[in-house]
């Protein structure tokens, strides 16, 4: 029997349970606060660059994902398996030489990585192949990896600060099962870009929605039971309605102290243009010496759509609470790259994300439903794209 759903927020959450929803014969409308789908996932373009609101990269093997979007149209490009690790004032190549044949040579002799390190990483891809995250262990991701045997030079050289990038936090106290699921999407298939940038994502998405069944520009002021009150259309009648926002914002409309902790993770991203291409790789520069620098990725290395032609596009991104003053980041590279090269280099632009991802998740042991209405949202899963697709889908399919 077909039922008029109402579904607040309109990010990949959102927009997952209204597509499925609707595949599945029911009326939806997502009402939506901004002037865009996508929630935290956003891509400015100015004068021929593509500004991603901090860095995003997408795992094509995501099992929700390949669900919902055609990757073709996507037109996905990737980023090399592995990454540049810092080694004093250089770097070193390690990658998976089984999916980066080039890379062997420079693989074995990495002298961040002992030769145990080296084949624990084996022993890792074959103990997390096919891993499903079915909540989470108490142990934390740091934990796990001393105590698997990885030497303190590789986790710091290369685990801290690549997974650091993932989890937007330094100390890998993320769960192991989340590290583990991760690990293996890494290892099955490479990081890519969307060649419009990484709204073109939950774009694809919405395009299956017309205007009625997705209201742009129009907050959300209050709900009840079965009710909706926007800005734009006064009072609406719902069979059910789903909160697809943040735990924070999910907090205020149920009406309830807490959901989860409302604590996020913070990110800040540094976008820098130069004409020179002597560190354009499609390998990650993971900074573990840099004193505020994560990590450094050349996006046009990747997708050469992200800025226009002649150009690259770097970004440099910080892991921080609040937004470091550029002239601090630009500092900062001249530790990392040679500063005649970083001389070069023109500052673009800057994001500082403040509520980038939830700190907590409950990897779906959550009821979907609290006081009869539904909630769907990255933390109901876990802290990725793929949460969020996974989400929004397992709440369509409890309406």
């Amino acid at each position: 029997m077909s039922q008029r759903i109402g579904i607040i927020g309109a990010g990949i959450a959102g927009l997952a349970c209204g597509i499925e929803l609707k595949r599945k014969g029911h009326q939806v409308k997502i009402f939506e606060s901004t002037s865009s789908p996508g929630g935290r996932i956003k891509t400015d373009h100015i004068d021929g660059y593509l500004f991603d609101h901090g860095f995003q990269v997408f795992l094509p093997s995501y099992e929700r994902a390949k669900y919902f979007l055609d990757y073709k149209k996507l037109k996905f490009k990737k980023f090399k398996p592995g990454a540049l690790l810092q080694s004093g004032n250089s770097f070193e190549k390690i990658s998976d030489p089984f999916r980066d044949m080039n890379s062997f040579f420079s693989t074995v002799k990495n002298s961040r990585a002992s030769i145990k390190d080296k084949l624990l990483t084996l022993k890792l891809k074959r103990f997390c192949k096919s891993f499903k995250l079915n909540g989470d262990s108490g142990e934390s991701t740091i934990d796990f990896l001393n105590n698997f045997g990885f030497s303190k030079l590789y986790i710091e050289s290369f685990f801290k600060p690549f997974f650091a990038g993932v989890f937007l936090e330094k100390d890998l106290i993320t769960d192991k099962n989340f590290f583990l699921y991760l690990f293996d999407k890494f290892s099955s298939a490479s990081a890519s870009l969307p060649e419009a940038g990484m709204q073109s994502i939950p774009l694809q998405m919405a395009e299956g929605l017309s205007e009625d069944e997705l209201s742009l520009s129009n907050s959300v002021i209050s709900i009840g039971r079965n009710s909706i009150i926007s800005e734009k259309d006064a009072v609406e009648s719902f069979d059910k309605i789903v909160v697809a926002v943040s735990a924070h914002s999910a907090s205020k409309f149920l009406e309830l102290p807490s959901l989860l902790s409302n604590k996020m993770h913070s990110v800040s991203t540094y976008y820098y243009s130069t004409t020179s291409s002597k560190l354009a790789s499609k390998y990650l520069y993971l900074a573990s010496n840099s004193k505020h620098i994560n990590h450094v990725a050349c996006l046009t290395a990747v997708n050469s759509s992200y800025a226009p032609k002649g150009s690259h596009l770097f970004s440099v991104n910080v892991i921080n609470s609040q937004r470091l003053d550029s002239r601090f980041v630009t500092e900062d590279l001249k530790n990392i790259f040679p500063a005649e090269e970083v001389d070069s280099w023109k500052y673009m632009k800057s994001y500082h994300v403040q509520k980038a991802l939830p700190k907590k998740a409950v990897f779906g042991k959550l009821e979907a439903s609290i006081n009869g209405i539904y909630v769907a949202g990255d933390f109901m899963q876990s802290p990725s794209i793929q949460g969020a697709l996974e989400s929004g889908y397992q709440v369509a399919q409890n309406i």
